[in-house]
């Protein structure tokens, strides 16, 4: 895992957006954006804060691992560079737990605000309207939402307006939204049972990630943790395509990533 320098995917369409627009429908727009690009920033942050302090699972495994060892060899000495080192994992640890939790909330967090952003570029009627300020619909504040409502085809409210491209890469290919979502309401926010912090080692990759174990009824269960790298490269790649939709409805330039849905995740935004 390597840290992400930050960079703003929708800049440029932001700048772009400004031609021809009255200054209250720029000021909308830009005040969403605003809470976008911070919300964005804020992920950088927490990424990079786990980034720094992921070698210490490696460190406190090693350790654990001599300290077992020795156990079975009857040796239950321990030198004062390891006690340091433990109490120095140990505080790792807990700051990586919570950098952990924060960037799976606010990821959730980040998606809501690009849906509002959404309503400007498909339905400027009620981002210049007086509901902007009073009742923006649920499909234009939740992801969620969003994307249920463009699954729906019988939806009381026509979605014929959207962009098919558009309308295809949510409903297709933000599988991992899902796996987000259920992550961050089922397990961060509304547990259904006791969770303990612990470690697991996968032979077979030779891998080692934090997990939660927790007891649900008399059954002992495991959880695999989600893939922090992974989730940051298809928010990157969600990002680049908007992108690409957006500049088009702006400008009617196509790019070249714009109906792809292929392209390496992260490549161009991380460089």
């Amino acid at each position: 895992m390597q840290q992400k320098k930050f960079k703003d995917p929708l800049r440029d369409v932001e700048i772009k957006y400004r031609t021809g627009k009255k200054l209250e429908e720029w000021g909308r727009f830009h005040q969403e954006y605003n809470a976008y690009t911070n919300k964005l920033n804020h992920l950088f942050i927490i990424y990079n804060s786990y980034v720094n302090r992921y070698p210490a699972f490696k460190k406190n495994m090693e350790l654990n691992r001599r300290m077992i060892e020795r156990t079975n060899m009857h040796n239950f000495t321990i030198t004062d560079e390891e006690v340091q080192e433990s109490k120095q994992n140990a505080m790792e640890l807990e700051f990586i737990e919570i950098d952990y939790e924060d960037f799976f909330l606010h990821s959730r967090i980040l998606l809501d605000y690009l849906t509002r952003l959404s309503m400007f570029f498909f339905n400027s009627d009620i981002a210049f309207s007086r509901k902007y300020y009073y009742s923006v619909p649920n499909r234009y504040k939740s992801f969620h939402d969003h994307k249920n409502w463009l699954k729906d085809d019988n939806s009381i409210h026509s979605h014929d307006h959207i962009l098919k491209e558009y309308k295809d890469y949510i409903i297709n290919k933000t599988d991992w939204f899902e796996e987000l979502k259920e992550f961050r309401d089922k397990i961060l926010v509304h547990p259904m049972y006791f969770r303990q912090r612990g470690m697991i080692h996968f032979k077979e990759n030779d891998e080692t990630l934090p997990v939660w174990f927790g007891n649900k009824e008399v059954n002992s269960i495991t959880i695999k943790l989600l893939d922090i790298e992974k989730t940051m490269d298809d928010i990157a790649q969600f990002l680049e395509f908007l992108k690409s939709i957006y500049t088009y409805m702006l400008t009617g330039k196509k790019y070249k990533t714009m109906f792809s849905f292929e392209s390496p995740s992260g490549k161009i935004w991380f460089r």
